[in-house]
């Protein structure tokens, strides 16, 4: 193992916090991952350390939620970062994150909301989507329903993250479906309803989504 990736898993188990905070921020001065995502970083831990960064990962959001950025931090940069974290747990078995994303639903989009600059720098958005692949994604047709449909005047591509929403919604089981959510199939219809989309733009959103599903010919027919 590379000996600056050895110096900081030791790090992260005697502090946490620190070491999270480092890697999230961009100081862990880890020579192997100079060059890597943060998404790569985690996936890297995870391999040896899981429970470990799941509890880092979800005692660092509970000492920063809702709290303005760190000292000597750009309002932008404290985005970026944000966005980045929230991509990088997007699909890892994490539980206690899961749980927590569920958990803290509002004052995480509180708190993330007016971060919002575009499309290219969303830290709510990157939250979302964590959330639509978490295992904790249960019961919560009706806030992708409202996203997709842009209820609250969402931006355009906030639909993507809604039906993604729908498209992993999860049973009581934490199971995901094994035939199409008949919410995804009325808020298809009511997305063309609703803002006029092209006929052809709507298939082809619609034959990707339901794509997924193995279904006979009779049934598709």
């Amino acid at each position: 193992m590379n000996e600056s990736v050895k110096k900081w898993l030791d790090e992260l188990t005697d502090s946490p916090s620190v070491a999270i905070q480092k890697l999230i921020l961009g100081y862990a001065g880890v020579v192997a991952w100079s060059r890597s995502s943060l998404r790569e970083s985690f996936v890297e831990i995870y391999q040896t350390h899981a429970t470990a960064l799941d509890d880092a990962v979800a005692g660092w959001l509970e000492l920063h939620l809702m709290k303005l950025p760190p000292e000597n931090t750009p309002t932008l940069v404290w985005a970026s970062h944000l966005q980045d974290l929230f991509s990088a747990l997007a699909g890892l078995p994490l539980p206690q994150v899961a749980r927590y994303l569920r958990d803290h639903l509002r004052d995480i989009r509180s708190w993330l909301h007016p971060l919002r600059i575009d499309e290219s720098l969303d830290p709510e958005a990157a939250y979302l989507a964590a959330l639509a692949w978490a295992e904790t994604n249960q019961h919560l047709e009706g806030l992708w329903q409202g996203i997709t449909l842009r209820t609250d005047c969402e931006p355009a591509y906030y639909t993507d993250i809604g039906l993604l929403g729908l498209r992993k919604i999860r049973d009581k089981h934490g199971e995901l479906p094994s035939k199409v959510p008949m919410e995804l199939l009325t808020t298809l219809i009511d997305l063309a309803d609703l803002f006029g989309v092209s006929q052809e733009s709507w298939l082809l959103t619609t034959r990707a989504i339901l794509g997924g599903y193995r279904y006979s010919q009779d049934t598709w027919i």
